[in-house]
């Protein structure tokens, strides 16, 4: 084996080890969304954050409150059909990669 296919064998192994970690990540962060649903604290902190995460894209949604309210649940379907994305308005982690 010369030193490109090594490389390159390398590289291949390191992207998959990313992509792995990646999948691992996201499912910690699903599991936590769902767990904290049933305590009021956790979920509003976690409201807060996307609220936070849609101004930053400048999609108005009011004050950064941790409510549910109906400018946090249209942002996102706006979010997904401006990034040609299946507007379903749902707080999936994928969608915010």
């Amino acid at each position: 084996m010369d030193v490109e296919q090594r490389r390159a064998k390398f590289e291949h192994l390191m992207e998959e080890k990313k992509s792995k970690a990646c999948e691992a990540k996201q499912k910690a962060v699903a599991d936590t969304i769902e767990q904290s649903r049933s305590e009021p604290t956790k979920w509003r902190f976690i409201v807060v954050r996307v609220q936070m995460a849609l101004g930053r894209f400048r999609y108005r949604i009011g004050p950064f409150d941790g409510l549910l309210d109906e400018k946090t649940r249209r942002a996102p379907r706006e979010y997904q059909a401006y990034n040609v994305l299946s507007p379903t308005g749902r707080y999936k982690q994928k969608v915010w990669k």
